[in-house]
């Protein structure tokens, strides 16, 4: 995760150093991760209530992707958003994730 030193709840809240300044730090993170194979990455800005939060504030998550045995090929926002039947799939998606943790029936059965 990467967030501004300063507490702003939009992207146009940042000054121009601040702004230019997350993304030298993403541009540093994908070069460091370029040098270890991995050259592929997801960036996403969570902003707002829409987004998630429960107190507003500016960052970004970046998720390090298409290394040999990364666990969610292909398993990004737009992916997300073209899946008509979500709830199932974030449930399988999970059990993928934590396959120790199991998942119970509503019924108790």
């Amino acid at each position: 995760m990467i967030a501004p030193t300063r507490h702003v709840t939009t992207l146009a809240e940042l000054t121009d150093e601040e702004g230019l300044s997350l993304h030298r730090a993403v541009l540093r993170l994908q070069r460091q991760w370029s040098q270890r194979g991995a050259v592929e990455m997801n960036v996403i800005w969570n902003l707002g209530a829409a987004a998630g939060q429960t107190v507003a504030h500016v960052h970004c998550h970046i998720l390090e992707r298409g290394r040999e045995g990364d666990r969610l090929p292909g398993f990004g926002p737009r992916w997300w958003l073209k899946r008509p039947l979500r709830g199932a799939v974030l449930l399988r998606l999970l059990a993928r994730l934590n396959p120790g943790l199991g998942m119970k029936r509503r019924d108790g059965a």
